[in-house]
Formats: C-alpha cells, structure tokens, sequence
C-alpha cells in the first residue's frame, strides 16, 4: 500500500476527507481484507481533526468501504469491489459525491408566546407547543430526505444555551447547519459553526447582504395579495397593525410591500393608517387599538403577524368589536389559533410557504455542501392567500360607511 497523500481543501473537512480516500482505494486497487490506515496515519496525512478523521471514518465503514476490527486494525471493506463490478457492468453506480449527507437543524417557534399561550389555553383543545412555524420546513426536508441521500438532526432551538447547541453540533459532526427563522437569534451558533468551518444556510426569514444562502418567504408579494384583495371587496381605507420585533427584516419587508401595495391599488395613502405596537400587551392594549380605530376608522386592518392579531382578541372576547361586520382583517402568517384571536373567525391569511421552503433548501443542499456555501445566494419563495371569513365586502354607496363597517359600540 503505497503512502497515502492528500490535498484536500480547507471547508467541509468530513466530506472532502471521505472522497479523498474512497478515491485512493479506488486507484490503489485495493479489495477486500486489505489492511488500510489508522485514524493517526490518516490525521496525519490529511491534516484534519481526531474528531473529522473518526466521522469520514465511521461513514466509509458504514457504506462498507472499510471494515474496523476492534484490537486488530482497519480493513477494506466489500463495497470497493463491489463499487468495481457494477462500473464493469455497466450499472447506473451514483457518483461518489452523492453520499449521505448529515444535516443539522436548529429550529425557530419551537413554542408560542406566553401571552398567545395565555389567550388560547381555555379555548382550544390542541397543545399550544407543538410548532408550526419549524414543523412544515422540516416536511419539507422529509419529503425528499430519501431522494436527495440526507438525513436530519435537530439539535435544538434557538432559545436554547449557546454552550449546549455548541456541543450538540461538535458531536453531530454534520456536513451542513439549517437555522430556521429569524437571523438575529442564531448569531451565536453560526459563529460557532464558523469556527468549526461548517457551512450554513438561513431559512424563513430575509437577510440583507447574507454571508450564507438565504431561502425566505416573499413578504412584499404577500401583502401585495393582501391588498388586492382587500381593494376588490371595495376597500379604501386599509390599515396595518405591526409589532415592533427585533428578530428580523420580515416586519419592515411586510410594511413596505403593504405600502407598495396601497400605492399601486390607488387606496388611501396615509402613514397615520400603520400601527405599530410592542410585542408584548400592556393592560391598557385594548384601550390603546380602540381609540386608533376611532382616530383612523380603516374599513380593513392587515395584521402584519399572528403576535400582531393577538392585540384584537381582547375586543372581539368582549364583544366590541365583531370581525368582519365591525372592521374586515386580513392576517400573515397560518399560526393554527389566529381564529381564537379574532372572536372564532375562520381568518383569511397569507400563508407562509415553509413547506416550499423546506423542499428548497432539500433540493439545493448537496450543491451548498460542495462549494461549502460559499454562493451567498438568496431565494425568495412566493406566499399564498388563503381566504377564510374574516373579510366583507363594502356595501357601495353607503351614506355613513363608517358608522355601518365599524359599529356604534366604537
């Protein structure tokens, strides 16, 4: 066995030592029961990590390209000749790149917030943890895990310790991490990632000038879909309720495609008509939204967010408001209990396309972990609306229009 020599490149050290030696086997002509190198040989000549060297090792052995015997040492394994004789036949044999790849996932919206929690708990029988933010992504991955040749490890959320999630990741030894939502709040594992020279990809929300690929929800085209919905049903004056979330850019794409929208349609162009409020609801919050419902009388309300609906739902428990006979309300996101939060209305949302996302990503992953993500590559994935009962039509030539869409009890 002639010594063995290695020039890999510095990224992906798991996959890139893995091809590297099943193509030494391959050229050495090396077969079954042939010895082959030790973990330190091959440290040595690759220059990788114990920890590289001992994954690239195990996943050989797993795919039977070697054979390692406790106390005696590492063999080849039967899938070298067995790799020969289906080239000889002419057999349709994948390219050894299409290996199995480990993919690592830190997931957004494990939970809800408190206060969602609080305001659902007594009203609807399913479990208020259970994500559905992650939850289609990773359908998503699942519908071609077996297509594509990867498999999935979720190592926790981004709430999570850094010091733990770092941990995870090391023990993971994945060839590429998935973090799914917003950007600001997996700062501290993508650094640590970075150090470990693993690629990354960022999904769900926008990042401006991403250093990593980047698959998102197009949120100026969604409230595009809003809006023109909302004008076809004769509205004019449509407002946009907001919170002010520092997690991410998808508030700021969302009021600006709102106000595009609104520009384009010919509705009412006042600033006055975007609200926008704290994540969390003080005890006056219900005060505070009706008297700007008052200030601004909109005959239709654009919920930037399921945390900005949450503001409604003590008015329409209440009774003081009634969606749509008092104000028609349009709601982004498909968070299963929006439908609590506006009085057991059916909700016409615009649905975020987690699941086309997660089939994205699945498709395009191999092709990130070769070049080690070094395409900072940015694909937006259109929204769809999903129209419920919590929009009425203006009824035209109405007299006092406000009176009649909003409701003496305002």
């Amino acid at each position: 066995m002639n010594e063995l020599k290695l020039t890999l490149p510095k990224y992906n050290a798991t996959e890139s030592l893995q091809n590297g030696l099943i193509d030494y086997i391959l050229k050495e002509g090396l077969g079954p029961g042939d010895a082959f190198f030790s973990d330190r040989e091959v440290m040595r000549a690759a220059g990788r990590s114990r920890t590289a060297v001992r994954r690239a090792l195990t996943l050989l052995q797993e795919e039977g390209w070697i054979e390692r015997r406790g106390g005696v040492g590492t063999f080849i394994g039967a899938r070298a000749e067995q790799y020969r004789q289906e080239m000889a036949n002419g057999q349709n044999v994948p390219p050894l790149k299409t290996r199995t790849l480990r993919i690592a996932v830190v997931a957004g919206a494990m939970t809800y917030d408190s206060y969602i929690i609080r305001s659902i708990k007594d009203t609807h029988q399913d479990d208020p943890l259970i994500s559905w933010y992650s939850g289609p992504v990773l359908q998503g991955f699942n519908l071609l895990s077996v297509e594509e040749n990867f498999v999935v490890e979720i190592i926790g959320g981004y709430f999570e310790n850094l010091d733990l999630l770092r941990r995870r990741l090391e023990m993971s030894s994945p060839d590429l991490l998935v973090c799914i939502g917003p950007p600001f709040r997996h700062f501290g594992v993508l650094a640590e990632s970075r150090r470990l020279g693993l690629p990354n990809v960022l999904v769900s929300v926008r990042v401006p000038e991403p250093q990593w690929p980047n698959v998102y929800e197009d949120n100026e085209q969604g409230m595009h879909l809003a809006v023109s919905h909302l004008f076809e049903r004769g509205h004019r004056r449509i407002g946009y309720l907001q919170v002010l979330s520092p997690s991410g850019y998808w508030g700021i794409d969302r009021y600006n495609g709102y106000v595009k929208a609104c520009s384009e349609f010919g509705a009412e162009d006042d600033l006055s008509l975007a609200c926008w409020l704290p994540v969390e609801i003080p005890q006056n919050g219900p005060k505070r939204i009706l008297s700007w419902l008052r200030k601004e009388k909109p005959t239709a309300l654009i919920c930037g967010s399921y945390h900005a609906a949450a503001w409604l739902r003590e008015l329409t428990v209440t009774g003081q408001l009634a969606i749509p006979r008092d104000l028609s309300v349009i709601v982004v996101d498909q968070c299963p209990f929006v439908d609590c939060l506006l009085g057991g209305v059916r909700p016409t949302t615009i649905e975020l396309p987690l699941f086309e996302q997660g089939v994205t990503v699945a498709k395009k992953m191999r092709g990130w972990v070769q070049n080690a993500c070094h395409d900072a590559e940015s694909i937006a994935i259109p929204c769809r609306l999903a129209e419920g009962d919590s929009v009425a039509e203006i009824i035209e030539n109405a007299t006092d229009f406000w009176s009649v869409a909003i409701g003496l009890k305002l």
